[in-house]
């Protein structure tokens, strides 16, 4: 029989784990949208002739 303990302290391992495992598949989906983005990036940098300049200041009208 299983004691109140075990059970308590299973659950804890196995929300630890859920934990890790959402994380890590957060940071698959990024990493897969970066890799993404980056082979866009090539694909066009190959087609368009120059260079591609990303700004990080917002486009003002």
């Amino acid at each position: 029989m299983i004691k109140k303990q075990h059970f308590l302290i299973l659950t804890g391992i196995l929300k630890k784990f859920k934990k890790i495992t959402l994380t890590w598949f957060r940071w698959e989906l990024f990493h897969i949208e970066f890799r993404y983005i980056d082979h866009l990036k090539k694909s066009l940098r190959k087609t368009v002739t120059g260079r591609i300049i990303i700004s990080e200041s917002p486009l003002v009208p």
